[in-house]
């Protein structure tokens, strides 16, 4: 019989629970079903749009974050080759989501194995929150900094 799983923030069962607020699968490359993902999802959207356009106008951005993202984005990817490309992109805003939501004050986060014993897997990483409303804004705001960061680059390219 497995072990019942409980809340870290109120200790309940997780079937009874509203904290666990995302599923991330590292295993199948995916979000599981869970409250935030159609909501992260967007943002990666939003923040991939706002990195394919940094690089369609050849400008470095200069906010750091998304320098950053551009960057990664052009690792390992040969010229003309848009495949690469929108993966890389696709990875680098995942994982800098993930980080930022990971970082975020009232966010903590667990790790969940599949129960086969494989060193190289990857966990399944599941995030709570206590007020996953406060977490959604957070995340709402960091996007809203970034295209506002880009807007800024775009106008100083302007002058």
């Amino acid at each position: 019989m497995m072990p019942e799983s409980l809340c870290p923030i109120c200790s309940a069962n997780i079937a009874g629970c509203d904290h666990e607020i995302l599923r991330w699968s590292a295993f199948a490359g995916e979000f599981e079903d869970s409250a935030l993902r159609r909501r992260i999802r967007s943002l990666e959207r939003r923040i991939e749009s706002l990195v394919v356009a940094a690089l369609k106008r050849g400008n470095p951005p200069t906010n750091p974050d998304l320098l950053g993202l551009s960057k990664i984005a052009l690792e390992d990817t040969g010229e003309g080759d848009n495949e690469d490309l929108e993966a890389n992109i696709d990875g680098a805003v995942r994982s800098y989501v993930l980080q930022v939501l990971e970082n975020l004050s009232g966010v903590s986060t667990s790790r969940e194995w599949n129960g086969l014993v494989d060193l190289n897997e990857e966990p399944t990483l599941v995030f709570w929150a206590e007020e996953p409303e406060r977490v959604e804004q957070a995340l709402e705001d960091r996007v809203r900094e970034l295209e506002f960061a880009d807007v800024q680059s775009q106008l100083t390219e302007q002058t």
